[in-house]
């Protein structure tokens, strides 16, 4: 899936469930009408999204995982790949000289600084979707520290 049309596939993607509903705080999120109405223990009958919980994993747990692994995957290749090069440079070092793994020793610890950066970046995202999952509601506390730092996420990496 191109990358332009993954972020409005997974907007669209709660539209016909109709779990775009007020959550309480200021906008409008995925969340079940009227509020709580889909927590096990919640008397209240939901009168739009009623599966809103789940879809909220769906659209905003599951592909940041899939992306972090994907990322996980790239970096790891990459310095196979930096490695694979400098191990083929070994047939024209002169006898006796050490090895050199500068390249991968240096790819390496970019890739983690990088892995650990999208990390970072995205925890307030991942404590929000968790958070609005278990309680059905967030702290305003919250909201501000998540649309905060909701702009680092591409400006870290």
């Amino acid at each position: 899936c191109p990358s332009s049309y993954c972020p409005l596939l997974l907007a669209i993607a709660p539209l016909p469930g109709q779990y775009y509903n007020y959550n309480g705080v200021f906008f409008c999120d995925i969340t079940a009408s009227p509020l709580r109405c889909d927590f096990p223990d919640s008397t209240t009958k939901c009168t739009r999204g009623a599966d809103a919980r789940h879809m909220l994993l769906y659209v905003g747990a599951v592909p940041f995982m899939l992306l972090f692994v994907i990322i996980i995957v790239a970096v790891v290749l990459l310095i196979y790949s930096v490695l694979k090069q400098e191990r083929r440079m070994d047939r024209y070092r002169r006898e006796g000289m050490p090895l050199n793994r500068s390249m991968t020793t240096q790819t390496t610890s970019q890739g983690i600084y990088y892995i650990g950066v999208f990390r970072l970046a995205w925890v307030p995202c991942n404590v929000y979707v968790i958070v609005e999952f278990y309680q059905g509601g967030i702290p305003n506390s919250l909201v501000t520290i998540h649309y905060t730092t909701m702009p680092s996420q591409g400006g870290m990496q």
